[in-house]
């Protein structure tokens, strides 16, 4: 599932929890104060009694409600005052005041971003989003000045965030093209996760795995938000299954207008040049991340 229906179902859960957060407070509260418990009992049963005379057109019975109402309220204040009890007792309290258990909260940016009080859903969604061998990759760990180059993976970083945003709609597939062992592995997955935070929907997957998953994955892939095929090399694509699985994913996902990124060790015309043709033909117009 996705972050935003892990916490859809993470706010049910929230919202049972306060409720018997509530039940538990005035629990407490009535067997300190059994008067607060008769007097709120007695509001319940005139309100109950007002209901019917609303739906009976008697008004002098709701008149004669309303008054008893206002009686037994200026009661329960007197009664909340002397025994020092918060007005608010009755009200459920939310468990996250950062959130008010939404699950997001605005960033400095004016993004919606997961709120911390949600971690656990945050590291089932990387989990399910192809990403659980990758647990120690943290962008806090991403350096600007690996290999020396500060100023161009400085750039990459901003390039691969600005299309996992959406912030560029001239392409829906980008090719994210460099030499080995330069950190684009580490830099995709870090972006990776940090669209997961964003609450969107991701999905990470080698090359090689592409055609050989569950229908499940495959449908995920499809319709994930921003989805990343890392390792992608010419040669995988000369399989059949492989290609037309890939070939089909891209075409689905640009109808949709969903962003894909291909990062690959080869550079842009050699992977045209030994890609499957359907494939290579898309390589040739797409975006380039650098």
């Amino acid at each position: 599932m996705t972050i935003k229906e892990l916490i859809a179902i993470s706010n049910k859960e929230a919202a049972a929890e306060r409720a018997l957060r509530l039940d538990d407070k005035l629990r407490k509260i009535y067997e300190a104060c059994p008067e607060l418990r008769e007097v709120d009992s007695r509001i319940a049963e005139l309100k109950g009694n007002r209901l019917i005379a609303v739906i009976d057109k008697n008004k002098d019975l709701i008149n004669i409600c309303d008054d008893e109402i206002s009686k037994a309220k200026e009661q329960k204040d007197l009664i909340l005052k002397s025994k020092k009890i918060d007005p608010k007792y009755d009200e459920e309290e939310f468990i996250c005041s950062k959130c008010s258990d939404t699950g997001f909260v605005k960033g400095k940016d004016g993004t919606d971003k997961v709120c911390s009080c949600r971690k656990e859903s945050v590291l089932e969604a990387i989990r399910d989003s192809g990403l659980a061998d990758y647990g120690s990759f943290d962008m806090r760990n991403y350096r600007n000045d690996y290999l020396g180059d500060e100023a161009g993976r400085s750039k990459l970083l901003t390039s691969l965030v600005s299309v996992m945003m959406n912030k560029d709609n001239s392409k829906d597939l980008w090719l994210y093209s460099d030499k080995p062992q330069s950190g684009k592995t580490y830099l995709a997955i870090c972006v990776c996760k940090a669209a997961v935070r964003l609450g969107k929907s991701v999905y990470y997957i080698k090359c090689e795995e592409c055609g050989y998953t569950k229908p499940s994955v495959s449908e995920e892939i499809k319709y994930a938000d921003f989805l990343v095929i890392d390792d992608f090399a010419g040669e995988v694509t000369q399989d059949s299954t492989c290609a037309s699985f890939i070939n089909s994913i891209i075409e689905a996902r640009g109808a949709a207008g969903r962003k894909t990124v291909l990062v690959s060790a080869m550079p842009k015309d050699d992977l045209i040049s030994t890609c499957d043709m359907r494939i290579a033909g898309k390589i040739r117009n797409c975006g380039d991340i650098k």
